[in-house]
């Protein structure tokens, strides 16, 4: 071979190593990268082991307890006995509110057959002190099934009937009884795992406060046939005003969804295949991409148990403007994670039902001690601060503001105690109007009115015929 014939094969042989280290090295050492991350993620978990945080399906078990002492078997055997019909959704299709117009009474009656038998089942159920959801925990807590959320929905969905029934009918004893009750279960909800188990306590603990509020104008206190018990009405404001359960349910959600998301990564570290898993979620060229540049789930992973540390620390403040101020931005990495950024939570909306529901307690216990004033007085109090110490042992601020009072006017048609609600600005008690085109976008406040108002028209959604009232 001639010198020149040499140097020609020698220049080729080095282009094709220069070519070949430009394909194979980047991706090499990308791996490496995502070797190293994937280890910095399983340390960044043993740390969060080490401190007591749960990292596992296991450590969001609730500790067992005996049959006879367990409330869950009896809520659940309570919702089983209801008359409820999935297919029928009754409870969906009624619209109910105080007084209770003859045909919703009507309707409510095949509904409420067997309140006697729920009704035993829930006092024994509030009468234990042992609780366990008897959960069938999967290894991944995005396959674990949660079925006693709905059962509970729906047995709420009974025990405000039966409150509204009972309301109506002038036994405002076991009316008060029927919202007590709806409260301990929405505390007992609170030991459900992932935000969908708070947000539905929450939605459990404002249907309590809000059925409270709809009849709280005409409810009678005192000794008397179906009146309420001094000592009912103050166990019931005792009760909303402690928010200690909800505090414990939103940061047991924070961690059973930190629990999800790091299964979600291991899983995706050990994926046997990720660019055919690729390839049939988005393709041959991604697939090709995800061969040579896999995603970096070790980074996205740290990331986002970074984020919802923050998020548990946020959750510690007491309103919902400084909790929302001390929420982290969205981490980029997250983002980039397709897995991760389909399962992210809205921390901020979370935040927002969290407290609103906090406010409806609120307002609810100072509205049944102005209620509860004003049957002892004779009138209403002219300042809220008259309700100190017989009636309140303390007055709570607005949970929407950062230590502002609630809103209480007492002169007007329409006396009433309101918050703000989430968007912080005063709008003058405006109820919120749920058959309202923009019911998202409109402005309101979460209010107690302290005098009967007329309910609104029915709306076209519901199709039963008009009231003989």
């Amino acid at each position: 071979m001639s010198k020149r014939n040499r140097k020609r094969w020698i220049g080729a042989l080095l282009l094709v190593l220069l070519l070949a280290g430009l394909v194979l090295v980047p991706p090499a050492l990308h791996r490496y990268q995502l070797a190293r991350s994937a280890e910095l993620f399983r340390v960044q978990v043993e740390e969060l082991r080490s401190l007591g945080q749960a990292v596992s399906t296991a450590d969001l078990r609730l500790t067992p307890v005996p049959i006879e002492n367990n409330a869950a078997v009896d809520l659940l055997a309570a919702a089983k006995a209801t008359q409820y019909d999935r297919e029928e959704d009754a409870w969906g299709k009624l619209e109910l509110g105080f007084p209770l117009r003859n045909d919703e009474k009507k309707s409510l009656e095949p509904l409420l057959a067997d309140r006697l038998e729920v009704d035993r089942l829930v006092a024994n159920a509030l009468s234990k002190a042992g609780l366990d959801w008897q959960i069938q925990y999967q290894p991944q807590l995005l396959d674990t099934l949660l079925p006693h959320l709905l059962q509970m929905r729906n047995l709420i969905s009974q025990l405000r009937g039966e409150a509204l029934v009972d309301a109506s009918n002038q036994r405002y004893d076991a009316a008060i009884e029927r919202v007590h009750a709806i409260v301990m279960i929405a505390d007992k909800l609170e030991y459900s795992p992932t935000f969908v188990g708070h947000l539905i306590a929450n939605s459990a603990r404002t249907s309590a406060c809000q059925t409270l509020m709809s009849f709280l104008p005409a409810l009678a206190i005192g000794d008397g046939k179906g009146e309420a018990g001094a000592a009912q009405v103050r166990a019931l404001i005792a009760l909303l005003l402690d928010e200690s359960q909800t505090a414990i349910g939103l940061r047991r959600a924070i961690d059973s969804e930190l629990v999800m998301q790091i299964g979600v990564t291991e899983s995706a570290l050990t994926y046997p295949n990720p660019e055919e898993f690729e390839r049939k979620r988005t393709g041959v060229l991604n697939a090709v991409r995800t061969r040579l540049f896999p995603e970096d789930h070790g980074a996205s992973g740290r990331a986002f148990i970074r984020y919802m540390q923050s998020a548990r620390s946020a959750a510690t403040h007491g309103n919902v403007l400084d909790m929302k101020a001390n929420l982290p931005a969205q981490p980029p990495e997250i983002d980039e994670s397709v897995l991760l950024a389909m399962l992210l939570p809205n921390v901020t909306s979370v935040a927002e039902q969290h407290f609103e529901a906090i406010a409806n307690g609120r307002v609810a216990a100072v509205a049944l001690a102005v209620r509860w004033y004003e049957i002892k007085q004779g009138r209403l109090p002219e300042s809220l601060d008259e309700l100190l110490p017989s009636f309140l042992t303390l007055l709570p601020t607005d949970p929407m503001t950062r230590g502002a009072r609630l809103r209480y006017v007492a002169t007007g048609d329409r006396p009433m105690i309101y918050s703000v609600a989430r968007d912080g600005e005063d709008d003058e008690g405006r109820e919120r109007d749920p058959d309202s085109p923009r019911a998202e976008r409109q402005k309101y406040d979460i209010a107690a009115n302290l005098r009967l108002q007329p309910r609104k028209p029915r709306t076209a959604v519901n199709n039963a015929p008009p009231s003989d009232d």
